[in-house]
């Protein structure tokens, strides 16, 4: 399948704007121009709440969204993504809204520490810390501790993997399903031949390898950690006992085959886990092209996994 249309005439504008920098502040503010979307026009939601929460590692912000009165809801607590570096809980807004409004779930947005000032494992810290926080204080959010879902893209999606990863191995707290957008799984270093053909045929609509080089570098600063199974998922020698998983990739995303792979090797340990390719879209568009039909249905897909039972 083609391109999608809407994303064909995005690759090929001329007016399509590249970072070349290096620096993190440059990054960070040419990220927070192209990804904010007025207040007005983003969806109307019940209820929002910035508040900043005291967990071991800190004080950080989050915010949380209530789609309507119901008295118990279930939880979905999102990591941005943003290659480890940049993204915040204003550049995911939209993403959340939709998510707390199509699923009727209370959403949690974390505002984890970003590298390269933070770098591994402290963005991860926060928020395996921040779902703690969340469970031990179900109550007083109105949610439902048993139905409890993690869940981010890109770089998020490898922060919630690895936050299931440290709840199964510390048996708290209690992760009952985790969504994977596009996710980052496997450490890659431009000097590192990617084993994933999805790197090759994809390089010219990103993530490039210059790039996932630079998010790695600032991320993990440490070289023993390359191999982290709390980092790099794929080095992970056990993959069972997982909470449900549902993945989402794109036909045409450089990381679809690493994503593709880490959903096989977690059915093949026994975890139940759904992997939904789709066509003619390229990485992040759940974030950039939010009114093409695969947007509207891997939101729709993803509220019906929420509530599973």
């Amino acid at each position: 399948m083609a391109l999608q249309e809407d994303i064909k005439h995005y690759i090929e504008s001329p007016t399509r704007k590249k970072c070349t920098s290096d620096d993190p502040e440059d990054i960070r503010r040419f990220d927070n121009s192209i990804q904010f979307i007025p207040i007005e026009k983003r969806p109307q939601i019940k209820n929002i709440e910035d508040r900043i929460i005291k967990i071991p590692s800190g004080n950080i912000k989050i915010r949380i969204y209530t789609p309507d009165d119901k008295e118990i809801f279930p939880l979905f607590i999102y990591f941005h993504g943003g290659g480890f570096i940049m993204g915040s809980i204003e550049t995911h807004d939209v993403n959340c809204r939709t998510i707390a409004n199509t699923a009727k779930c209370k959403v949690v947005s974390v505002e984890y520490r970003l590298a390269p000032e933070n770098p591994f494992p402290d963005g991860l810290t926060d928020c395996y810390e921040t779902v703690k926080w969340a469970y031990d204080n179900a109550k007083e959010l109105s949610i439902d501790r048993k139905n409890i879902t993690v869940g981010g893209d890109s770089s998020g999606g490898n922060l919630a993997a690895a936050v299931s990863t440290m709840s199964r191995d510390n048996k708290c707290p209690i992760i009952a399903k985790q969504v994977l957008m596009y996710p980052v799984i496997e450490y890659s270093r431009k000097y590192l031949k990617s084993p994933y053909k999805s790197f090759e045929e994809n390089k010219d609509y990103g993530p490039t390898s210059e790039g996932m080089d630079r998010y790695w570098r600032y991320y993990i600063q440490n070289n023993s950690e390359k191999n982290n199974p709390y980092a790099s998922l794929m080095s992970s020698k056990n993959f069972r006992g997982l909470p449900k998983t549902f993945i989402i990739t794109g036909q045409y995303d450089a990381l679809r085959d690493e994503g593709e792979l880490y959903g096989k090797k977690l059915k093949d340990s026994g975890v139940e886990a759904t992997v939904k390719r789709y066509d003619g879209v390229i990485h992040g568009f759940l974030s950039f092209f939010k009114d093409i039909n695969q947007t509207k249905d891997a939101y729709k897909r993803v509220a019906s996994f929420i509530n599973e039972k």
